[in-house]
C-alpha cells in the first residue's frame, strides 16, 4: 500500500494534484488519490489545510503546492536531481523557493475566488478569471518569459520542482483560456516540460 496518498481539493480547480503528480512520477513513487469528494470534505484534515489541497506520508500532512514539492523533494530525491538543499547550494535553493513563493502568490487569490464559487448561488459568482487575477499571471508569464529568454529552465539551467510548480501554473493559465500566445520563450520552455516522459503520462491520466 502506497505510503503517500494525494486530497485534491473538490472546491478549488487550481492542479494541485496534477503538479504533485508530476514530481512522483519523475520520481516513479507510488501515490494513490483519495476520489472520494464527500470523504474528503468531511475530513476534519480537509478543513484545516487550506488552499489548495493536500497530501498524507505515514499520516503527516503537507497542505499546498510549494511545501508539498520541497518535502517530497527532500525525502524522495536524495541525489538532488530535481533540487538543492538550503547547505549545499543555498542560492540556488533560495531561487527554487522566490519561485515557489511568487507562484503561491499568484495562484492563491484564484484558489481562494474558487472555493468561494463553490458556496455561492450563481448570481454571486466571484470573478477569478477576470481582473486583477488575469492581470497578475499575465505579469508573472512576462517576468518569466524574460528570463527563459536566455535560460533553459528556472534555477541551475536544469529541470528542478520550481519548473514544475511554475508548470502548474500555466496548465492554471490554460484551464481559465488565458491568451499565453505572445509569450515566445516560456511557449518553448513549456513545450521542453511536455516533452518529458513522466509530464506525458500525467497528462494522459488527467485526460
Amino acid at each position: 500500500m502506497s505510503e503517500i496518498t494525494l486530497y485534491p481539493n473538490p472546491n478549488v480547480n487550481v492542479n494541485f494534484t496534477f503538479t504533485i503528480s508530476i514530481f512522483l512520477a519523475e520520481v516513479g513513487a507510488e501515490y494513490t488519490v483519495e476520489s472520494d469528494i464527500e470523504k474528503i470534505k468531511n475530513d476534519e484534515r480537509f478543513q484545516a489545510s487550506g488552499f489548495p489541497g493536500f497530501f498524507t506520508h505515514r499520516g503527516f500532512l503537507i497542505s499546498g503546492t510549494g511545501p508539498s514539492l520541497l518535502y517530497l523533494q527532500g525525502l524522495l530525491d536524495q541525489e538532488n536531481d530535481y533540487g538543492y538543499t538550503s547547505y549545499g547550494n543555498p542560492e540556488e535553493y533560495s531561487e527554487i523557493v522566490q519561485w515557489l513563493f511568487a507562484i503561491h502568490a499568484v495562484v492563491a487569490p484564484i484558489a481562494q475566488a474558487e472555493a468561494d464559487n463553490s458556496n455561492l448561488g450563481a448570481q454571486e459568482k466571484t470573478p477569478y478569471a477576470q481582473k486583477p487575477h488575469v492581470d497578475a499571471l499575465m505579469r508573472l508569464f512576462a517576468t518569466l518569459d524574460i528570463f527563459l529568454t536566455n535560460h533553459q529552465y528556472l534555477v541551475g539551467e536544469h529541470y528542478t520542482i520550481g519548473d514544475i510548480a511554475v508548470y502548474g501554473c500555466v496548465r492554471l493559465a490554460r484551464d481559465l483560456e488565458i491568451d499565453m500566445s505572445e509569450f515566445d520563450a516560456l511557449t518553448a520552455w513549456t513545450q521542453r516540460i511536455e516533452a518529458r516522459p513522466a509530464v506525458q503520462r500525467v497528462l494522459a491520466e488527467m485526460n
